[in-house]
């Protein structure tokens, strides 16, 4: 329950895609920059993709944090084992 109100935030290209979800997989906000709007359709999708991708990595971070509340412990084992650091997390 507690996961269900932490929100995380994914982009990619320059924040030009930007996906918002909480921590049980629910989109809040997607914003797509006006300037992609004339660009390749499959670029636009492989960046919300990859925003959706970055969120679920969040989420998961977001997770270990709450489960291993010893911050050493905790930012070692996310760095170690999802390749994410703890400045990608905004609680």
């Amino acid at each position: 329950e507690e996961l269900a109100e932490v929100e995380v935030t994914g982009q990619a290209g320059a924040g030009m895609v930007k996906v918002t979800m909480t921590c049980n997989h629910n989109v809040r906000r997607v914003e797509v920059d006006d300037s992609l709007m004339d660009d390749d359709k499959d670029m636009v999708e492989d960046l919300a993709r990859s925003s959706c991708a970055f969120c679920m990595r969040s989420c998961i971070c977001c997770a270990c944090f709450m489960i291993l509340p010893i911050p050493p412990l905790n930012i070692i084992f996310v760095s170690l084992r999802f390749g994410v650091n703890n400045s990608a997390i905004a609680l």
